[in-house]
Order: C-alpha cells, then sequence, then structure tokens
C-alpha cells in the first residue's frame, strides 16, 4: 500500500487533518499546517516511523513543504479537504498565500478505508496523539513552539534541516531525557509531554 510515494504523502497528510478533526481542531490555517507538519514529523521516530517530509529549511516564516502544498491542492479538487478564506499577501517576509483547511466527510470516510490496512493505520493512530497533545495549545501558538522545537533551534537561519531519521533527531533525544532511565513510558506519553514542555517553555520564552 505505501509503493507509491505520492499518494502516501497525500495520504498523510489527509490523516493529519483527520486528526486534527478528531480532536477538536476544526480548521487549520496554511500556517499552522507547515508547523504541525514539521512537528508530526520530527518526532515520528520516537514512535518507530518515518513519514514522508524529511527536510525543510529554516527560514523566518519557520517550516514550509512545497510538497505538502501541492498535496493539499490535490486532495482539495479531489474533494477529501475544503479551503475557505484563501488569498494572497504580501508582508516583510514577502509574498505569501492564506487560507483555512478541513477535511471534508468524504476525506473522513477515505481514512476509515486506508485503516484497515496496517501501514496506514499505525500512522493514523500517532497522527490521532499528536493532534490530541496540540489539541491542548492554541492554535496561534503553533508558530512559537515550532521554533522552540530542539532540532529545528540548533539551525542556523537559512540552514536546511532534516529530521525523519531515528538517528541524530535531537527532538527524539530530548523526549528520551525528559523521563528518568528506569522509567517505562509509552512513545505517545513521550509526545505529549515534548509538545505539553514546548509549550510550557513558551510561557517564559
Amino acid at each position: 500500500m505505501n509503493s507509491n510515494p505520492f499518494l502516501a504523502s497525500r495520504a498523510w497528510l489527509l490523516m493529519l487533518l483527520e486528526g486534527a478533526e478528531r480532536n477538536g481542531i476544526n480548521t487549520i490555517q496554511m500556517e499552522q499546517l507547515h508547523r504541525y507538519i514539521y512537528l508530526a514529523n520530527v518526532l515520528s521516530p520516537v514512535c518507530m516511523l518515518v513519514m514522508p517530509e524529511s527536510y525543510t529549511l529554516k527560514h523566518m516564516r519557520g517550516p514550509y513543504f512545497p510538497k505538502a502544498q501541492w498535496d493539499i491542492g490535490r486532495l482539495i479538487l479531489q474533494g477529501f479537504v475544503e479551503s475557505k478564506n484563501f488569498k494572497p499577501f504580501s508582508d516583510d517576509n514577502g509574498f505569501w498565500l492564506a487560507a483555512d483547511f478541513r477535511i471534508t466527510k468524504r476525506g473522513i470516510l477515505c481514512i476509515k478505508t486506508l485503516a484497515e490496512y496496517s501501514y496506514f493505520r499505525e500512522q493514523a493512530n500517532y497522527l490521532r496523539e499528536f493532534m490530541s497533545a496540540c489539541s491542548l495549545i492554541p492554535t496561534q501558538k503553533i508558530n512559537t513552539i515550532t521554533q522552540l522545537d530542539f532540532h529545528y533551534a540548533a539551525a542556523s537561519e537559512g540552514e536546511g534541516v532534516k529530521f525523519s531519521e531515528m538517528e541524530g533527531n535531537l527532538s527524539k533525544k530530548a523526549v528520551v531525557l525528559m523521563f528518568p532511565e528506569d522509567r517505562v513510558y509509552t512513545p505517545t506519553e513521550g509526545v505529549h509531554r515534548y509538545i505539553n514542555y514546548l509549550d510550557e517553555v513558551s510561557v517564559s520564552s
């Protein structure tokens, strides 16, 4: 089921939006979507998963994934995602696009079908837990906590950030250090604790 990388990345993005809907995040702004994509990817190795996106440039706007932007457009055309309030704008950081995204009923039915396969079911369950952790944080703070992520913060402005590797992922290492060595914890517990940590740090930063 994962032989086509284009379909796999599109399915992953749809599952992220389904996880958002399931946890009460009904619409996601374009910039926020790219932050969620980054955080979900950088923490996926905690759950021994590797997501389709593995690289971004550190930019003043935060993480941005051109392929995911293309995927969301395809999902809209296919009727799996709806888009509202679409508009181009320009600010001090240059040209940008704004839009609000939400999974449709057709998209939710698609996820139910995909979840019948173990490959997609594992990803769907992870993304639901990830969005559950994020649901406790105001959506406007997602940009702030992304900038504070250990792996992203370690990169210099304009530098490439690789993050979907099991080794060398500073965020994954930070999760491990948040628990005593003799403490048994589940991977999803680690994801929740790390997101909560970033939220707490953002208050004092």
